[in-house]
Order: structure tokens, then sequence, then C-alpha cells
């Protein structure tokens, strides 16, 4: 049995910053919360890089298209996503060098207007948690019945309180999650967005949802937490292997693994009557090591092969 350092199995800061676009993905009537600050800060270059009739002009037309500029500027009304749009038009026919979108990094989201209406934080840089997280969603769900429920679902109770703790820890959302009936629930929709939108999770059934682009696009220390929550979701434990009924999702972790030096086996179908196709592959024994030391595991049922006592 392979026991490696635990240190091994801790999240990792990323050197390399990789921005999360949400902005364009968004709907306009996601409203943010607490950003007089940051509004000001927009306004205030825009004032200095401007003369003052044409400051004036462009504060008169976003008076015009919304009344209530002066209440988003004091905190008493939640700006839309719309506006905040508006204010970045503005400073890209300025050229005024402003990364809008890093100004709100972490602010809290939600939308409308009632004081009952869930509120999260959405990172607008990704993490090696949050990559954790949507890879974990392979054995997750995005429910749109009445309400907007995100849930992850396990027969480890151990390994759902983890994923409860990541969640409030990254999103920290405004109302309570939930574990029962081998699942871990959350009724918020800007999370549930956020993940829709931005990491292409499909609402209902999942068996068309391929790699994210945005996991595509990022560094092989990224995709490897990725990959780690993939495997503690739904991997084959003994066999270090992974099981999935879409094949570009489950061709791209095993080409992701030999570029880490994993060595994987063959990618093999299995037909079964009535349902589709379903594709899987295990490590080679020569690299189960690599694998424990690279991808390792937060999963408690998963972990005892890895740190045996």
């Amino acid at each position: 049995m392979y026991s490696v350092s635990e240190d091994s199995v801790r999240f990792s800061r990323l050197k390399e910053i990789q921005s999360i676009h949400f902005f364009e993905k968004f709907p306009d009537d996601a409203r943010f919360i607490d950003v007089q600050k940051q509004l000001g800060e927009i306004l205030t270059t825009i004032k200095k890089e401007t003369e003052k009739d044409e400051f004036n002009y462009y504060r008169q037309q976003l008076n015009a298209k919304y009344k209530n500029l002066k209440f988003y500027m004091n905190g008493r009304r939640n700006p839309p996503l719309s506006f905040i749009r508006e204010l970045e038009d503005i400073t890209r026919k300025l050229n005024l060098n402003i990364e809008i979108e890093k100004l709100f990094n972490n602010v809290s989201v939600r939308f409308g207007h009632g004081g009952n209406a869930a509120t999260a934080r959405l990172p607008i840089i990704m993490t090696t948690e949050l990559a954790y997280l949507v890879g974990a969603m392979r054995d997750g769900t995005l429910a749109r019945s009445g309400k907007y429920e995100i849930s992850y679902s396990q027969k480890n109770v151990e390994w759902l309180k983890i994923i409860k703790n990541l969640l409030m820890q990254t999103f920290q959302p405004s109302n309570e999650l939930a574990i029962r009936n081998d699942r871990v629930t959350l009724s918020n929709r800007p999370i549930f967005e956020y993940l829709h939108r931005i990491f292409d999770i499909p609402i209902g059934k999942k068996d068309q949802w391929e790699t994210p682009k945005i996991i595509k696009n990022s560094s092989l220390e990224l995709q490897r937490y990725y990959i780690r929550g993939f495997y503690d979701a739904d991997g084959l434990s003994w066999q270090l292997g992974f099981c999935q009924v879409n094949k570009e999702a489950i061709g791209f972790v095993k080409e992701t693994l030999e570029k880490l030096g994993i060595k994987t086996g063959k990618l093999s179908v299995r037909k079964i009557k009535n349902k589709k196709p379903l594709y899987s592959f295990n490590t080679l024994w020569k690299s189960r090591h690599d694998f424990i030391r690279l991808i390792g595991s937060l999963n408690p049922s998963k972990r005892k092969l890895f740190f045996p006592t």
C-alpha cells in the first residue's frame, strides 16, 4: 500500500492569476451589494480623465437611464449588472485602464430587491478549491423546479461535509446548506447561475456535459484539482480509474493524466441495452503512486486507500 504526505492533497495558491469573466455571461438583473466604494472609484477616475462638460454628459446619460443613480452611489439600492456594464463601456470609450471586473471580486450578488433573496460572493479569480468543486459536480445536479438548487450526491457523509465547507468558504452564501438523504443541497440563484453559465453545467441531466471550456483553457495545476474533484465524486476507488457516459469528459481526464506523467490503460466502452455507452479507464499499476501524489483525494472513502492507519 502506498503512503504519501498529507501535504500532497492540500489546496495550493496559484502563481498565475486566471480571471473569470462572468460579467459577459451573467443576467442583467444580477445585483451587486455594498459596492459604493467601487462605484466611487470608477466615477472618480472618469472625472479625473475627462473635461467637466464631458463628465457631466456621461453622468446625465447615466441619470437618464438609471433613475436610482444617487441611491446606487450611497448604497441605498443595489445596482444591477446592466449598470456596471454601462460604466465599463464608458471606461472603454475613454481608453481608461480600469479592470472593472477585478474591482468586484468576491462582492455579494443577489437577484431581486427582497430581503429574503439569497446572496453569494462570486469569485472573479479561479482557485484550486473552485476547480475541485466543479470537478465534484460530476456527481452533482443543478435543478430548476421552483427554486435554484445545487446538490452534490454521495453516500459518504464525511465527504459531503467537506463539500459543504468548501462551498461555504468559496461562495459565502447567505442561506444554509443542508445534508440529508446522501446529498448536500443549497438553493441559491447566484451560485446556480455561476456554475451553469461559467462552467457550462447543464440543468438536469448531465450526460451531455463536456469538460468546461474554462477548465480546458486552464493551467495543469487547476486541471489536476478539477480531476481530483471528478475522482472523489465519481471515480473508481481501488482502480484509481474513471467511468462516464460522456466520452469527451473522460477523454480529457485521461489525456491530462498522461500530460502529468500518469500512465493510464486503454479507454474501454461497455454497451448497455437501452442506455448510453459507458466509457472507463484505469491508472496503470506503475503510475499508482504518481496518481496518489499528483491527484490525491479529499474523500475519506478513497483516502483510506492512500493513507492507511
